[in-house]
């Protein structure tokens, strides 16, 4: 079985992340655009599995998902602070992240951060 170190080394490459500099404001219930700024991480971005997909809402599962791992930080959406996700160009389409869970391997391997982008519907 290979490490994830192993992966990241053989197929990572560099890939944009598109991160919102600051909370969703509303003005009058209506959300505003939020500047988003360009971060490169090195990563691995894979078709999400079946098995990937089952930590979404049932509603979400079909829906076309990416899986992108990599040791930099992901973000979902948060609601409390209203924070929007990251979003990536894949493919030529634009995937939002849904889900991100980080893994303590234990020192066993590098830790890793495994997130789960949705390509954004029109």
């Amino acid at each position: 079985m290979s490490h994830i170190s192993d992966i990241l080394k053989e197929f990572g490459k560099d890939h944009t992340i598109k991160r919102a500099d600051g909370p969703t404001i509303r003005i009058r219930g209506t959300a505003q655009p939020v500047t988003r700024n360009d971060v490169i991480v090195f990563s691995v971005v894979l078709p999400a599995t079946g098995k990937d997909v089952v930590v979404l809402e049932e509603g979400k599962r079909t829906r076309e998902t990416i899986k992108i791992i990599t040791e930099s930080e992901l973000l979902a959406p948060n609601n409390e602070t209203k924070t929007p996700a990251d979003t990536i160009l894949y493919k030529g389409d634009i995937f939002e992240l849904a889900h991100v869970a980080f893994i303590d391997t234990n020192k066993l391997d590098m830790d890793y951060y495994k997130g789960l982008a949705q390509r954004k519907l029109n």
